[in-house]
């Protein structure tokens, strides 16, 4: 939930996940709870924006909403309770990633290529 948060903060998600080293499950979490975040963006903001914007949530970056956001707080709240259901998802299903993953979300598919990696790592060991 509060990746889901910082992703449309000026904070850099990917700068506070690498800094306290979050890993393993916590950081798959954190890349589901981003994409969640940005899933719910973009389909709530689907009737208003156009074609491209709705696409660069879920290719590039909710940040673009950081405006709306911050104008309209309410809003956090079906971000954040998406992010809670799909961390506690990725949890139940071990999905893992390194820090540098977890503050990505979908963005360059970095989030499900790291979790990708991490889990067949784990797999085979």
């Amino acid at each position: 939930m509060v990746f889901a948060v910082l992703i449309v903060s000026p904070i850099s998600s990917v700068g506070i996940a690498t800094a306290i080293s979050l890993s393993g499950i916590a950081s798959g979490s954190a890349n589901l709870g981003i994409v969640a975040g940005s899933f719910t963006l973009a389909i709530m903001g689907a009737s208003v924006n156009s074609l491209g914007t709705t696409l660069a949530h879920f290719i590039g970056t909710p940040k673009i909403q950081m405006a709306n956001m911050l104008e309209k707080p309410k809003l956090f709240i079906p971000v954040m309770v998406n992010a809670a259901i799909a961390g506690a998802i990725g949890a139940i299903f071990n999905i893992k990633g390194t820090p540098m993953s977890a503050g990505f979300g979908f963005s360059g598919l970095i989030g499900p290529l790291a979790a990708w990696n991490e889990t067949n790592q784990s797999a085979g060991a």
